[in-house]
């Protein structure tokens, strides 16, 4: 037997990875030879890269779905291939490829030319795919790290925009103090346990029947960390600044894309704790009720779209939170439908903005009043944006009203009736800056000046409306998402 067969299971689980990482180095090349070559006389190869980037993206998604290896771990337990982490990781790139068709509009009228950015996107797609599939703190907390400083970098590479170098500063900061956090509460969990591997750790909590001091705090310094990643309140502050101040084709990676991988860990190590994890329970519960009230009620006086979309976001994660406070088959099941739920009408909604470029404006941060008259100018794109409007907000019978009723109903039906009656009446609350901004589109009287919108490209607007049909087909029947969210709730628990 030859040295290599050792390793061929390991290679054929980390395929995708590699061949990903591969496929960056040789864009980074082409960009590189042929971008700063003056045999070429220097060509604007941005949208090119960004091509690319987006097949290699689709071939990495077949790779992962025609895996012949669908369960098994490599490198010693630290990279686990299962369900979860199948369906989570093209999720994650078909998200990007929308996004990333979505921003082209934007590099092109803006002139932007720069193949860097898209090769920075290209690493975080890469950190939140090893992300998603760590079964070891050591490679966990290197991918998250990968993730965030691209996003660091997507934050502020406007450089000749002050919001943008502000929110790529505030983002850097912020985010390296939760990392902090996160690395001092791996330290206390090494040196009280003496590894860091998920299935270890699983076995040496199931044989420990009390923890010490160092392990609480280890435990909860970590879950700080990862509710920082998610934007979850009170550790919310870095989100709508954040958001506000990129450049929007980084703001939409960041609302749609990042958020799957981060909540995939955190269910991976609230998994290993067994017995102990209620205590850690009233944690989620806490955040989720902070988050559902600063989601409402904040937002009600944003006039500016990208912000009051974060804080939308954050509204939104206090019900992931919700359900994972109880932590059941149901619960697990009902936080991936409607974090699949989310991504899909996020992405059809942060299209819809993106094509509110005004010819006669040269701002590139859409307000409430851009919507003014939409109705009127594309009576279609109106439409599109008040249905998922009203899917996020809740409304029956659409899919956003079956992703909230199943996280209401488990909260019920766990016992916990007052909470999950005040959510219910904040999430009422929280239908009001929605229906404000279809107020805009369809009752607001428009200025006598005309509005013209910059022309919309093909691709554009087949991300839209592909993001739309999947929205209508899945409230027509949701049994696709509802099985693939119970696949992925039972990979975690069995």
């Amino acid at each position: 037997m030859t040295f290599s067969y050792l390793f061929e299971n390991n290679i054929k689980l980390v395929l995708p990875e590699i061949f990903l990482a591969c496929s960056i180095i040789s864009i980074l090349m082409f960009g590189c030879f042929t971008g700063f070559t003056k045999f070429y006389k220097y060509p604007i190869i941005s949208l090119n890269t960004g091509y690319l980037l987006v097949l290699v993206l689709f071939f990495t998604s077949f790779l992962i779905v025609n895996n012949s290896l669908i369960f098994g771990t490599a490198f010693n337990g630290c990279f686990v291939v299962d369900w979860l982490a199948i369906i989570s990781k093209v999720t994650v790139l078909i998200s990007s490829i929308a996004c990333l068709l979505i921003s082209m509009d934007y590099i092109n009228s803006y002139k932007i030319n720069s193949f860097e950015y898209f090769i920075v996107v290209a690493l975080s797609v890469f950190g939140q795919l090893i992300l998603i599939s760590s079964c070891d703190f050591v490679m966990a907390y290197i991918a998250l790290e990968i993730q965030s400083f691209c996003f660091y970098l997507m934050a502020s590479f406007k450089r000749d925009s002050a919001h943008s170098t502000e929110a790529g500063l505030k983002y850097f900061l912020l985010g390296s103090f939760s990392s902090t956090l996160l690395l001092f509460g791996l330290s206390l969990i090494y040196g009280g346990f003496g590894t860091t591997n998920f299935s270890n750790l699983s076995i040496l909590l199931f044989e420990i029947s009390d923890f010490s001091t160092l392990s609480y705090l280890g435990f909860t310094m970590v879950f700080v960390g990862l509710l920082f990643k998610l934007s979850a309140a009170p550790f919310h502050i870095w989100s709508p600044d954040v958001y506000e101040g990129s450049p929007f084709i980084s703001t939409v990676f960041f609302a749609v894309v990042p958020k799957i991988s981060v909540l995939v860990l955190l269910l991976r190590v609230f998994v290993i704790l067994n017995e102990t994890s209620e205590i850690w329970c009233f944690i989620f519960l806490f955040c989720s009720i902070f988050s559902v009230i600063i989601g409402a009620f904040v937002t009600l006086k944003q006039k500016r779209l990208k912000k009051l979309l974060a804080y939308s976001g954050i509204n939104h994660i206090g019900y992931i939170l919700l359900g994972l406070s109880f932590f059941t088959v149901d619960s697990i099941s009902s936080v991936f439908l409607y974090m699949l739920v989310y991504m899909i009408t996020g992405v059809c909604t942060w299209g819809v903005i993106s094509m509110l470029n005004r010819v006669d404006t040269v701002s590139s941060t859409p307000t409430v009043g851009s919507l003014t008259g939409l109705v009127k100018i594309n009576p279609l794109l109106a439409f599109i944006f008040s249905f998922c409007l009203f899917s996020l907000a809740g409304i029956p019978p659409l899919l956003g009203f079956y992703a909230k009723f199943g996280i209401f109903q488990v909260a019920l039906n766990s016992g916990f009736v007052i909470i999950g009656s005040f959510i219910i009446l904040t999430s009422v609350v929280s239908t009001f800056y929605y229906i404000r901004l279809i107020k805009s589109i369809y009752f607001e009287n428009t200025s006598i000046n005309w509005i013209f919108y910059k022309p919309i490209s093909a691709h554009h607007a087949v991300v839209v409306c592909f993001s739309f049909f999947v929205v209508v087909l899945a409230f027509y029947n949701p049994l696709l998402l509802g099985l693939l969210s119970q696949k992925m709730a039972l990979t975690l628990l069995f």
